[in-house]
């Protein structure tokens, strides 16, 4: 799989600090490898947070890409059905070393939180 050129992405963007960005679409879109190729060809620090998939699935579509550990660029972590307070203190402690987090599946984080984000609608976010 060829690389994403993201600065067109970044320049339209211009992200600002506290900016929430949704990227949503039914499952299978894409949504994951895009963002991915988006960090992977970021010049900004990233933190990933996959809240449904395993760190081994999330090396499968990284090794898809051909994006190694070594040229890896943002760093990934995967928590398992966190409560919505676990997941706001991981990012509340990492955020000096981030310039962004990008949160992988909201329907991962745990039952009753927000029927917004339940896996049996027809879409996900990222």
């Amino acid at each position: 799989m060829r690389s994403l050129d993201i600065s067109f992405i970044e320049q339209s963007l211009d992200l600002k600090n506290d900016e929430l960005v949704v990227l949503g679409g039914r499952p299978g879109m894409g949504k994951t490898l895009f963002v991915l190729s988006l960090l992977n060809n970021s010049s900004k620090k990233a933190c990933y947070i996959s809240l449904c998939e395993s760190s081994e699935e999330i090396a499968f579509k990284e090794d898809k890409m051909n994006i190694s550990p070594d040229n890896k660029k943002y760093k990934s972590t995967c928590l398992n059905r966190p409560s919505l307070i676990e997941l706001l203190e991981l990012i509340v402690s990492q955020k000096e070393n981030f310039d962004y987090f990008v949160i992988d599946d909201m329907s991962g984080l745990s039952e009753n939180v927000n029927p917004l984000f339940c896996k049996n609608k027809n879409y996900q976010f990222v």
